[in-house]
């Protein structure tokens, strides 16, 4: 399995426990700033998007991502790769095209799972532990408050108005992994199969599942 897909996908997965993580104490203005982002991003239920993805050893590449809240999401690297990734509320399913090879994980209650939850909220597991605003931009890191070794996701918000513009993924390596959103859509319908696992090899969906 390529490197850059399984840092996503182990930040997704469930990690073995290690020591607490705390809270950052945010200002009054920045609990405000919170406010509006967690208010934006629970309005959020289905999210379309093309994105460029750059990884900590330069390799950049382009792809398509669906997110049906709560649960579900489907990353599809463009040609020349034939990467997939898929969330479906349950486990997550990566195929890895270079070697014909499926990986099936359960997914996880961690901080890359973070947007596929429906409410969103920055006090349970997942908490808010860096803040930082400029003139344009609101950035959060977020981090497991029970396994904050297993990495850190931080959200890059547009602000005036309020779009999700970017993520960085931090695993537990010291690799970093940046995703730049474009030609966001919202309130967008897919069609069923969207989230389900299809093995390019067998042509079947992943066991438990229905193809509709």
């Amino acid at each position: 399995m390529k490197k850059y897909i399984l840092i996503l996908a182990l930040l997704l997965t469930v990690a073995p426990q290690s020591g607490k993580a705390d809270a950052l104490t945010l200002t009054p203005a920045q609990q405000n700033d919170v406010a509006r982002l967690k208010l934006y991003l629970n309005s959020l239920k289905n999210i379309e998007a093309h994105f460029v993805q750059a990884n900590s050893n330069g390799a950049i590449r382009y792809g398509d991502l669906a997110i049906a809240r709560p649960g579900k999401m489907r990353i599809t690297y463009r040609p020349p790769d034939r990467d997939f990734l898929v969330a479906d509320g349950r486990f997550i399913h990566m195929w890895d095209d270079e070697i014909q090879s499926q990986t099936s994980l359960p997914l996880s209650s961690g901080p890359a799972s973070f947007l596929l939850r429906d409410p969103i909220n920055f006090h349970d597991d997942v908490i808010l532990t860096g803040f930082n605003r400029t003139k344009n931009h609101v950035e959060i890191t977020l981090t497991s408050r029970e396994n904050p070794d297993e990495g850190t996701l931080t959200l890059i918000f547009e602000d005036g108005p309020v779009v999700l513009r970017q993520w960085r993924v931090l695993d537990a390596q010291g690799n970093i992994t940046g995703v730049q959103l474009e030609n966001i859509q919202t309130d967008v319908t897919f069609p069923k199969n969207t989230f389900v696992f299809v093995s390019p090899k067998r042509n079947q969906p992943y066991p438990g599942q229905t193809r509709r």
